[in-house]
């Protein structure tokens, strides 16, 4: 119930942003949305939103970066294509590195995780699910916390 609203809310706000020609926020909820519809397996949606998010992007936009890099290694991941992949997700973790905003560098680690899974690098992916974890107990979010330990356990199974 929780992602249809998230999808709901992030459609309409692209929708409104777009249509106001504003790209600050529409950079950053495109690149979300685009992610958010990966996860939902909805890659050409994504791949929409992304391309969305990329022209909308400012170059000193680290937050949009960030999920931009995410979402385009997730789209790449499932198309096969896992070291191209795997480059967007590290950049990724790099520039949310260069930044404060823990929670983010905690959500690209958890990208990072997923492309390594998929490639079949499960020691890297459980490395970097565990850095992932670290920072969201640093940030006392305990959904995030969670869900780390839930795909940690998963990993070393």
């Amino acid at each position: 119930m929780q992602a249809i609203w998230k999808l709901r809310i992030y459609r309409e706000s692209c929708a409104g942003l777009d249509g106001l020609g504003e790209t600050g926020y529409l950079s950053t909820h495109a690149a979300q949305l685009a992610r958010i519809l990966g996860f939902q397996g909805r890659w050409d949606e994504a791949a929409d939103f992304l391309a969305m998010a990329d022209r909308a992007t400012n170059p000193g936009d680290m937050a949009s970066l960030i999920l931009c890099g995410s979402a385009r290694a997730l789209i790449l991941t499932h198309a096969g294509e896992h070291a191209q992949a795997e480059l967007h997700a590290r950049e990724a973790v790099r520039l949310a590195e260069t930044t404060d905003a823990i929670e983010s560098h905690g959500h690209a680690l958890l990208d990072l995780a997923t492309v390594l899974e998929s490639a079949g690098k499960q020691a890297e992916a459980a490395a970097a699910t565990e850095a992932a974890l670290r920072l969201f107990e640093q940030k006392e979010s305990a959904p995030m916390i969670a869900r780390a330990r839930e795909r940690l356990g998963a990993l070393t199974v």
